[in-house]
């Protein structure tokens, strides 16, 4: 029998993704200044440390991960509509200034770390 080495690998990009999130952020606390990269390396880091744990369930392709995979997507949707309001009215009423890019980076992070992390939550509870 083969050992699967797919969870180490993925526990080993999240390392890195970390790794490098953490220097993003130190830099932007230093710099006072957000980097757009940021975002993403954090969302990055969550969506690995997250595949690691559900890489072994995902890999049965049975009911009820089509189910896990269905709830987590449709509360990712409802969430994203909550993130669409919330920085429409951060853009619109002025509350802090944000570009197009920043708000598209802002959005993409939000979804990938809820898709993901709802799908570990919905994995352990059931």
């Amino acid at each position: 029998m083969r050992k699967d080495y797919s969870p180490l690998a993925f526990k080993i990009i999240g390392c890195i993704f970390l790794a490098q999130a953490v220097f993003f952020v130190v830099i932007d606390i230093i710099g006072s200044l957000v980097l757009p990269q940021t975002y993403m390396m954090v969302a990055m880091t969550i969506m690995t440390f997250s595949m690691s744990y559900l890489y072994p369930q995902f890999k049965q392709k049975d009911e009820r991960m089509k189910h896990i995979r269905y709830k987590a997507l449709t509360y990712s949707a409802l969430a994203f509509v909550v993130y669409y309001i919330v920085l429409s009215g951060i853009v619109q009423f002025d509350i802090f200034p944000l570009t197009a890019m920043d708000v598209l980076n802002i959005l993409s992070a939000l979804m990938i770390s809820t898709a993901f992390t709802t799908m570990v939550v919905l994995a352990k509870r059931n």
